[in-house]
């Protein structure tokens, strides 16, 4: 995944440079791994709330992608017979080319790049389509990395069959959409956040051993609802040894300046 996000933020958005005013509005398949150990910085990111309310997110944005059928076989498979329309084979891009941008403000550092998009991940018995905006910068001694995914569905429901749970999704979101399944990953336990105004609940996390060369990582990320649109916002410093030097205070300053704006939502026009 941060494979296809750096090529489109190089052949989509390349050379896009932020400025310090605010700039244009701005998955889990693989089986949770408890890691006990805590990983709470040591440092000024992000505040924890031990009075934070608990979020009960309602109806949220979410529209099934419309998949082109497309029969397909292997270099020694026989094709399939052209009279069965039950016999072919989906073939699905795991993005989606979108001019939506995020419903978001953020504070972005000289040298950021942006980039919005949409990827495609599996539900319950479908496919789902989760938009997201990415934001990627230098910071001292690494890499920062901001991904803001909202509109996405409540699949998993709290403890106790209650509410549904924002965080758990957001949770199951991680190992598909911001670290890959390969790399050797681990989490700390839900707990409050504050995001600059923002009540939310996250945690800490950090993954190693990825594929591909892919540096390691380290970093946090908050999920919340806000009138019914679920978001949560990722953030990251690559390598993981930037993360206990000034970088992450760096990264935390433009995380704290996330801000919801859902006047920027895209609406459907009226058909006449």
């Amino acid at each position: 995944m941060r494979l296809i996000l750096a090529l489109i933020v190089v052949f989509v958005l390349a050379a896009c440079e932020a400025t310090t005013a605010p700039p244009a509005p701005v998955t889990l398949d693989a089986p949770l791994v408890p890691v006990a150990t805590s990983m709470a910085p040591a440092g000024t990111p992000p505040t924890p709330d031990r009075t934070a309310r608990t979020l009960v997110p309602t109806n949220t944005l979410f529209v099934a992608p419309v998949a082109t059928a497309s029969p397909t076989a292997g270099p020694t498979d026989e094709p399939p017979p052209t009279d069965d329309p039950d016999q072919v084979v989906v073939t699905l891009s795991p993005l989606v080319i979108t001019d939506v941008e995020p419903p978001v403000h953020i504070q972005l550092p000289k040298g950021w790049t942006v980039a919005s998009d949409a990827i495609i991940m599996p539900e319950l018995d479908e496919l789902g389509v989760v938009p997201f905006g990415y934001y990627r910068g230098p910071i001292t001694g690494g890499t920062g990395v901001i991904t803001v995914l909202y509109g996405f569905p409540n699949l998993v429901s709290g403890i106790g069959g209650g509410s549904a749970n924002v965080f758990t999704d957001a949770l199951r979101l991680l190992l598909f959409a911001i670290i890959e399944p390969e790399c050797e990953y681990s989490f700390d336990e839900e707990r409050p956040f504050r995001m600059g105004e923002i009540t939310a609940r996250g945690t800490y996390y950090a993954a190693d051993e990825c594929p591909d060369g892919l540096p390691s990582l380290k970093g946090w990320f908050a999920a919340f609802n806000v009138e019914g649109l679920n978001v949560a916002v990722y953030a990251y410093v690559e390598p993981l040894e930037a993360y206990d030097g000034p970088g992450r205070a760096e990264l935390a300053a433009v995380f704290d300046s996330v801000t919801v704006d859902l006047s920027l939502l895209a609406t459907e026009t009226p058909t006449p």
